[in-house]
């Protein structure tokens, strides 16, 4: 019997996976071999078949824009006023024709310039932007009727650009850039824009604007006139300019309209220039040929020059400064002058000037009078007479001055507010100036600085119009002498290091003056100094009575008749004194006001009357003239005197008429006789005198009645006559 091996055990799962895995692998088999054979190309053993064309080709289409410039923008030195161009011209150099839109994107520089600019566009000679913001420049069609751009292919369009810098760009575009590019958009005529199908965009590259320097209104100011001349020459006429920059100016063949004669302006020569922060003269005269002349220290060569051509209108008129381009920079007021002051008559020549902070000058706010003591001192002038008021050359005076003072008060000089001494700051002006870091000074060159602590509101500022009081606390000021500043520390850059004296006042020989009492000036800001009762912080004001005493006083130094003297230079001939006082209606008057003549005249008539009433209370015995009698004989003690006492009459024999002389006797003065009798003159009319009554008699006159009557003058002899009678 065999033996037989054993089978190896397999499951049935095991089973079925190997037969699936055959079964697999033959169909992999049976794929491969179909693919190779339908990969297999035409054979002998197959069929096949091959198709060719000819004449066949595929051509790209484009949508394409070219931009070249023609002009560019590349500019230098650009000012105000100027208008550089440049033309591009926009090509269709694709196949499509297009639409586009062309537009302004800033590439650098300066907003504020960018921003300034102004653009105008024309497309093939059509305006589409007028004058607009360069920054706002986008457009894609005509305004009206609004059709869009569009280029047909090999088509181009012209575009003209002008960039303009406006006339009144001030200052703070000087010395900016701005750099841009204006970009072409192109796209397809069947869409409404560039956001859908094909688009081009070209530029031409970056256009270029620098601005450099130039004058602006205001650069150069007019900044103080001496309209009416001086006291020795109403020729002394000057122009005072001022550069308002930190740099030079040249002012070659400038004009000064309305300021001349002839041609009506003036003109500087050429080669004339005014300095950083400077001033510059125009006189009508030279230097060393006014009346009154220039101070020799003052430094001319600052800048200087004589037009023989100048003449200014004393009733007003305005000027206008205007750079060689016939450029406004600088006008005055229309019609009277604003400011300044020309005694007629009585010499008072105060120049024309501007507020420290200039202003428009065409409002006569901006404008002061020159009042400050400093004005007329030597400092400006080689004669000083106290009516050359005016600062050539130099920084105008502030419109703050001093107003009152009290050297000596009552009590101790150095007591605690509001007792001791002070001082009175007046602002001439309308607007409020503060006066903090001001200080007086004294002859001993004391100083006392302006603060809050010191003034009586306890604020440094000066309201327009009004008053600021500054206590002392300090013995400062001299009793019998001394010498008063008001300076203004140097804030601004100028011609000078020195701080500016803003007003000054000198006084002596005053100790005699009872305590309390103050300088003041009357009127505010601008008048005389007079020592009134003291008005801290209130208006210098006098009473009628002192008004009257005053006109009185300025009539008989002043006046001849009812006009004003000539060359007077005593203070009370003021003509703004004399104004305030109502003795003239305007300080450039030269008659007395019809109100004060006939004061003046009344209380000329009252006096009189006073004094001869006076004279006539102390008249005792006149002296008589013995006037011969008719050839009648006579007894010597028929004789009667008719020297007769106040309460006495004189018999007259009533058959006997009196005998006088041919001649009629002028009126003279009753004289005062020793004479201890007191009489009454008998005074004989004139109508007796040449045709004696038929019943002649003697009447008493009373004392009251010598006065001469205008209408029919009595005659009042010198001595009583005589009559002489027949004895019975």
């Amino acid at each position: 019997m065999k033996n037989r091996k054993n089978k190896k055990y397999q499951s049935v799962i095991t089973t079925r996976i190997v037969r699936s895995a055959h079964r697999l692998t033959v169909a992999v088999l049976v794929l491969a071999v179909f693919s190779g054979v339908i990969s297999i190309g035409g054979t002998n053993a197959g069929f096949s078949d091959l198709e060719e064309s000819t004449g066949n080709s595929f051509t790209a289409t484009s949508l394409d824009g070219e931009a070249t410039y023609i002009e560019r923008f590349s500019v230098t030195g650009m000012k105000p006023g100027q208008e550089p161009d440049q033309r591009i011209i926009f090509s269709n150099v694709g196949n499509l024709d297009f639409r586009y839109n062309v537009k302004y994107r800033k590439t650098s520089g300066d907003d504020i310039l960018c921003d300034a600019f102004l653009l105008t566009a024309e497309r093939n000679g059509i305006k589409v932007y007028d004058k607009l913001p360069l920054k706002d420049f986008a457009v894609n069609q005509f305004p009206s009727p609004g059709t869009p751009f569009q280029i047909a292919r090999s088509g181009e369009d012209t575009w003209d650009f002008t960039v303009e810098l406006p006339a009144d760009a001030d200052g703070t575009l000087e010395h900016k850039s701005c750099q841009w590019d204006f970009d072409f958009t192109a796209w397809q005529t069947n869409l409404p824009d560039a956001t859908d199908g094909f688009s081009d965009v070209e530029s031409v590259g970056t256009h270029s604007i620098a601005t450099g320097e130039w004058l602006t209104a205001g650069d150069v100011i007019i900044n103080e006139v001496m309209w009416m001349g001086s006291v020795g020459d109403s020729d002394d006429e000057w122009i005072e300019l001022k550069n308002m920059t930190a740099s030079d100016i040249n002012l070659s063949n400038w004009d000064i309209e309305n300021g001349g004669s002839g041609s009506g302006h003036i003109e500087i020569p050429n080669g004339y220039s005014i300095k950083a922060n400077g001033y510059f003269l125009i006189t009508k005269k030279k230097w060393d040929e006014t009346a009154i002349k220039l101070a020799n220290d003052l430094a001319h060569d600052k800048g200087y020059t004589h037009v023989a051509g100048m003449s200014l209108l004393n009733g007003g008129e305005q000027l206008t400064l205007e750079d060689k381009d016939e450029n406004v920079i600088d006008l005055t007021p229309i019609g009277e002058w604003p400011a300044g002051s020309h005694g007629s008559s009585t010499p008072l020549e105060q120049s024309m000037e501007r507020n420290d902070i200039p202003g428009d000058g065409t409002l006569p706010a901006n404008w002061h009078t020159c009042v400050s003591g400093v004005c007329n001192d030597g400092t400006y002038w080689d004669t000083v007479d106290g009516n050359n008021f005016g600062t050539p050359l130099a920084s105008n005076l502030s419109p703050i001055v001093m107003n009152e003072f009290v050297p000596n008060p009552l009590g101790d000089d150095d007591a605690d507010r509001p007792d001791g001494e002070w001082i009175e700051l007046y602002n001439i002006l309308d607007t409020p100036i503060d006066v903090a870091g001001w200080y007086f000074t004294n002859s001993d060159g004391d100083k006392i600085v302006i603060t809050t602590a010191n003034t009586a509101s306890g604020e440094t500022l000066v309201p327009g119009n009004d008053r600021l009081v500054v206590y002392l606390e300090q013995a400062f000021l001299g009793n019998d002498a001394d010498t008063l500043s008001l300076y203004t520390p140097l804030l601004t850059p100028d011609v000078t290091t020195d701080d500016v004296q803003e007003d000054v006042f000198s006084y002596q020989d005053v100790a005699d003056l009872p305590e309390g009492k103050s300088f003041a000036r009357f009127p505010d800001g601008e008048g005389i100094w007079l020592d009134p009762e003291a008005t801290p912080g209130e208006e210098n004001v006098m009473s009628e009575e002192e008004m009257k005493a005053f006109r009185l006083e300025a009539y008989t130094v002043c006046f001849e008749g009812e006009k004003l003297k000539e060359d007077t230079t005593e203070n009370i001939c003021s003509p703004i004194f004399l104004t305030y006082i109502d003795m003239l209606k305007e300080a450039d008057d030269t008659t007395i006001t019809d109100s004060a003549i006939l004061e003046i005249l009344e209380v000329m008539r009252l006096a009189e009357e006073k004094k001869l009433a006076e004279m006539l209370a102390e008249t005792t015995v006149i002296d008589t003239e013995i006037v011969p009698a008719i050839d009648t004989p006579v007894e010597e003690s028929a004789i009667v005197d008719l020297t007769v006492s106040a309460d006495e009459t004189v018999p007259v024999e009533e058959d006997v008429p009196p005998v006088v002389t041919d001649e009629v006797v002028t009126p003279e003065p009753v004289v005062p006789t020793s004479d201890p009798i007191s009489t009454e003159p008998v005074v004989v009319p004139e109508e007796e005198v040449t045709t004696p009554p038929e019943e002649p008699t003697v009447e008493e006159v009373p004392v009251d009645e010598i006065a001469p009557v205008e209408e029919t003058p009595v005659v009042a002899p010198e001595e009583v006559p005589v009559i002489e009678t027949p004895v019975n």
